[in-house]
């Protein structure tokens, strides 16, 4: 059975959690591209209010993982970065368990909530262990199984297609988020949620397909 679960993680390693412990921001995951050597490129929003830009940027690059951090589109209280980490603890947990990270938004005190898809209820067990073992503070605050009923728009399959066709999917990822907005005409963010939907489908075909082996 394919589930999702909603993770609030409070994390010593994350810059996100220590963002937004200092500053009123609000940070979403747009996109994730592994790179070599450890290294991880994440496509982010950050939303902010009463800071200036530059001090966010600033923070950001306290953090001990974090490499490198580009600023691009920015707008009035919101702006968007690539922000480039080495040896990100974080990281190296989901990626070394069967499950698949969703989506990912700070919240208030330093927490960032994930979304999560898997089909075992031992992966989730142990990546709360993991997690609580590397001095995070994790809390479950959602567990369902995926409604399987959830259907794409035309359009919607049309964006997806394109991804795949462009190599979206491709390891390493030879399109991303902004060269696929600007195709269709529409924001980098509406663009992630529409390629998350269609990623948690080609997911739950996935699991389907290996649990009737």
């Amino acid at each position: 059975m394919i589930m999702e679960a909603v993770l609030s993680i409070k994390s010593p390693f994350s810059w996100a959690s220590q963002l937004s412990e200092r500053f009123n921001v609000e940070v979403k995951l747009l996109d994730c591209t592994p790179l070599k050597n450890n290294v991880v490129n994440d496509l982010v929003e950050i939303k902010f209010r009463d800071v200036a830009v530059e001090d966010i940027v600033n923070a950001i690059k306290t953090c001990s993982c974090v490499q490198s951090v580009e600023i691009s589109a920015v707008e009035r209280e919101k702006f968007y970065a690539i922000v480039s980490t080495k040896d990100c603890i974080g990281c190296k947990l989901f990626a070394d368990k069967d499950c698949f990270v969703l989506s990912a938004v700070s919240t208030e005190k330093g927490r960032v909530n994930y979304k999560i898809i898997f089909s075992d209820r031992k992966v989730l067990q142990q990546l709360i262990w993991d997690f609580q073992n590397a001095e995070a503070e994790v809390q479950l605050l959602k567990i369902s199984n995926i409604n399987e009923d959830e259907m794409l728009t035309e359009k919607q399959e049309k964006i997806i297609q394109v991804a795949f066709e462009r190599g979206y999917y491709d390891f390493p990822k030879r399109i991303g988020v902004k060269e696929l907005s600007e195709m269709f005409s529409i924001s980098t963010a509406t663009l992630s949620e529409i390629l998350r939907r269609g990623q948690r489908k080609i997911i739950e075909d996935y699991f389907r397909q290996q649990s009737r082996k």
